[in-house]
């Protein structure tokens, strides 16, 4: 079976940005501020980010996999 990478579409570049911003945002205010509750619901939303960009990202590599596009 042959690997084959595929490049991320531009929308889930910038979601798991977003996501990757947000989570560690929401770590960094609930340890060093003390912000348990903000904190925890920023990480939530940056894991919930990062998860949608990789679900875009899956959609289209299927679409290019199923187009025969390496």
């Amino acid at each position: 079976m042959k690997v084959v990478w595929y490049r991320n579409s531009f929308l889930a570049t910038v979601v798991s940005l977003l996501g990757t911003g947000f989570l560690l945002s929401g770590l960094l205010i609930a340890i060093e501020e003390k912000e348990i509750l903000p904190g925890i619901i920023l990480a939530l939303l940056g894991t919930l980010l990062l998860w949608i960009g990789g679900k875009i990202s899956d959609k289209k590599a299927e679409k290019n996999r199923i187009k025969g596009k390496t």
